[in-house]
């Protein structure tokens, strides 16, 4: 018997349980990435990447098993082994290679007084979107005193800008920012001086949004 799901074919030779447990009917509707990168964060369950059958929780894989080697891996609760690019001055990792995406991780020195989060950069010959900046990416920059965050920033972690007290000035140019894709406290500990750039249609959102997020009432935040 062969069981065919997208470019990939199990035969008679991979016991269904082995695969991943389950009964041949269902393991014909599991999704199918075209690789591991391109999982969504959120997803939960059982699925096809790159020629592995996977285990996946938020994102995660817990379970993989090769499809041509048969070898099985249980990443469990070890480290991401994914690196990070360095490029002027920042750290930047691939989230998606097919969408060509990237997350701004971190600067290289602690005491950078000024920093522009683009809106993309260029890795390997290719150009990749800046679509998020990392959980503590900014976490006690004591100098800090200027962020500009780019169109394309879609997410930022908890603690992103915690206890930069010297930062007073960022512009926000990207529209993309909602309560459930920005981290707690990632904005708490600024200047109470501070002044934040937003786009002029999304003043009311962000101003609530922000607040939520750690912006001190002394904080202003105009269009």
């Amino acid at each position: 018997m062969t069981v065919k799901v997208g470019s990939l074919q199990a035969t008679k030779k991979y016991v269904v349980s082995d695969v991943i447990g389950m009964d041949t009917d269902t393991l014909l509707y599991l999704p199918n990435w075209k690789s591991k990168s391109d999982i969504p964060k959120e997803y939960t369950g059982n699925c096809y990447a790159g020629g592995y059958a996977l285990e996946v929780k938020n994102g995660r894989i817990t379970w993989s098993k090769n499809m041509k080697t048969n070898k099985i891996t249980r990443p469990g609760s070890k480290k991401s082994t994914v690196k990070t690019k360095k490029l002027k001055g920042s750290y930047y990792k691939i989230i998606s290679k097919s969408k060509r995406t990237v997350q701004y991780v971190k600067p290289v020195k602690k005491n950078i007084i000024s920093v522009t989060i683009p809106s993309s950069i260029k890795l390997n010959g290719k150009r990749y979107k800046v679509t998020g900046i990392a959980a503590n990416a900014f976490k006690n920059c004591k100098k800090l005193k200027k962020v500009t965050i780019g169109i394309n920033v879609n997410s930022i972690g908890k603690r992103a800008f915690y206890g930069c007290s010297k930062l007073q000035t960022i512009k926000v140019k990207t529209s993309k920012l909602t309560g459930s894709r920005v981290g707690k406290q990632a904005f708490k500990g600024l200047n109470k001086k501070a002044v934040i750039k937003v786009p002029k249609k999304q003043l009311k959102a962000y101003k609530r949004l922000f607040r939520v997020k750690g912006v001190g009432k002394k904080v202003t935040i105009k269009k």
